[in-house]
């Protein structure tokens, strides 16, 4: 579990750490707030001087009877709960990008398992080669730049989102000003994106896609679709990922 400290400096600057890494034997909430409170009273800091607590949306972590939030509670009614933003912006990001989350994962167990050089049977061999397939595919490569264009933007946004000591008109601000250039970038950012994908493709000498042909949907029986690999790339990915 890791713990994350918000707190004022005597200068009256918001600070945030990463204060510690703990290990729990389990999730329930009973575990958890004895493990912080262990972790808190070791630093000499004060359960009753909480004055926010934010976990995200499990209900062993927001539960109002039994959760983790209500059990600091009970011993200190000023510990304000919230959900934290950063992980609502992250279950955003996930669902909007889910095969790239599967791809990735299985990339670095393939690497950290060593199973691509050393001691491969002839399974293992076949996955890795069907890994590589996909990090080196258009998919995979176009994914991973519309994740990192998307993260760009909304980073700053979930950072001053974090901040306790935001006032409600500079957050509706920053909220104006993060969707004003998420809607710039669906707008006209698509050529040059698509052509900063093509740059990287042709940088690291790998072909690039004839655009203009028909998408094939899926692995092995593929059937085609009715229309260009450009448009399903600038209609349901890029443009539907930025919208939801």
């Amino acid at each position: 579990m890791a713990i994350v400290l918000r707190f004022v400096t005597l200068d009256d600057f918001v600070k945030e750490r990463l204060f510690d890494l703990i290990h729990v034997t389990d999730i329930c909430a009973i575990t958890l707030k004895k493990e912080l409170i262990s972790v808190i009273s070791h630093y000499n800091l004060q359960v009753e001087n909480i004055r926010g607590q934010g976990y995200d949306g499990a209900s062993n972590m927001r539960g109002e009877k039994n959760g983790l939030q209500a059990l600091f509670l009970k011993d200190s009614p000023q510990a304000c709960y919230i959900h934290y933003f950063a992980h609502r912006l992250q279950l955003a990001l996930v669902a909007a990008s889910r095969e790239f989350g599967k791809n990735i994962y299985c990339y670095q167990y393939i690497v950290l398992n060593n199973i691509i050089e050393d001691g491969t049977t002839y399974e293992q061999r076949g996955e890795a080669y069907s890994v590589s397939k996909i990090l080196f595919s258009f998919e995979f490569v176009f994914t991973l730049h519309l994740m990192k264009e998307i993260m760009e933007i909304t980073n700053v946004f979930c950072q001053a989102l974090q901040q306790q000591s935001q006032d409600i008109l500079n957050a509706m601000h920053i909220v104006s000003i993060s969707k004003l250039l998420l809607q710039q970038l669906r707008d006209d950012g698509w050529c040059n994106f698509l052509a900063n994908v093509k740059d990287f493709y042709e940088k690291h000498e790998i072909e690039v896609p004839n655009t203009s042909a028909q998408y094939v949907f899926g692995r092995g029986r593929s059937r085609q679709s009715s229309v260009p690999v450009e448009h399903h790339y600038r209609i349901d990915v890029f443009l539907a990922t930025i919208d939801s």
